[in-house]
C-alpha cells in the first residue's frame, strides 16, 4: 500500500518506533497532486505518484509525479529532522536561485 507520509524505508536496531515517528511528514497528500498538475501546462490529471526515499535517514519525502501530458514533477518535502519547515524550504529555493544565475 502506498504511504505517502511514513517513513517506510528501513528500520534502526535501536528505537525503531521513535526514530521512524520522528520521519513522519502529514501533509495534503491530495494538494501536493493537484498543483503537481497545475504546474505542467496541458496536464490535467495525475498517471502515477512514485516515493523515493534514500536509505541513510530520511530528512526529505521526494516524490516523482508522472502527468497525462508525459512531463514529471518532482515534490520534495523536508522532515521535521531538516530543521524548522520555513527556513528549510527558504534555503532549498535559495539554493535552486544560486544554480541558475
Amino acid at each position: 500500500m502506498f504511504d505517502p507520509y511514513s517513513y517506510t524505508q528501513g528500520r534502526w536496531l535501536d528505537q525503531d518506533a521513535e526514530r521512524r515517528a520522528a520521519r513522519e511528514l502529514r501533509f495534503d497528500f491530495d494538494a501536493l497532486l493537484e498543483a503537481a498538475v497545475k504546474s505542467s501546462e496541458g496536464a490535467r490529471e495525475v498517471i502515477s505518484c512514485e516515493k523515493k526515499e534514500k536509505k541513510d535517514g530520511g530528512s526529505n519525502r521526494v516524490f516523482i509525479v508522472q502527468l497525462d501530458n508525459g512531463a514529471s514533477v518532482v515534490a520534495r518535502l523536508p522532515t521535521r529532522l531538516t530543521g524548522p519547515p520555513g527556513l528549510t524550504v527558504a534555503s532549498e529555493v535559495a539554493t535552486l536561485r544560486y544554480g541558475n544565475v
